[in-house]
């Protein structure tokens, strides 16, 4: 049974899709996936290098080129978190606090999330949301007042 799991994690999370198609299929801007899944370099006002890690994928050094199925899920969700009105910054907020505290590698392509366009909730269980972005990250809230 763990041999069936661990294929199957591997049939979502190789790249099958190169990046101009990933950006078409999700319907982003031309370069969003490759920036989103491989992370980026720029220089700030200041002249100073700053890295943006991968948005999308489990892993920071990804090696191989192109975009996973769990990536592609994933941009097209951080795209209508965008459209929403979440910035980029408090994306990734929700993407780092999944991974290290929750030990979530895939977020958006894993789990289910809802959002009052102020804070973003991910499905805990038993009928609890759980706050990922906030006033009050891990705090619980019942998915029928949301509603």
């Amino acid at each position: 049974m763990q041999m069936v799991d661990t294929l199957d994690h591997d049939l979502f999370t190789r790249p099958l899709y190169g990046y101009a198609e990933a950006d078409r299929l999700a319907g982003v801007p031309r370069g969003t996936s490759s920036r989103w899944v491989k992370g980026y370099k720029y220089r700030n006002d200041w002249g100073e290098r700053v890295t943006q890690p991968p948005m999308t994928s489990g892993a920071e050094d990804k090696t191989e080129g192109g975009v996973s199925f769990f990536d592609l899920i994933s941009i097209k969700a951080i795209d209508s978190l965008r459209e929403l009105g979440f910035s980029t910054q408090k994306i990734r907020e929700v993407v780092r606090y999944c991974r290290e505290e929750l030990g979530v590698a895939y977020p958006f392509a894993t789990r289910r999330f809802k959002t009052d366009r102020y804070r973003i909730y991910m499905r805990a269980g038993d009928g609890h949301l759980l706050e990922v972005l906030g006033g009050q990250k891990g705090a619980q809230a019942w998915d029928e007042i949301l509603d």
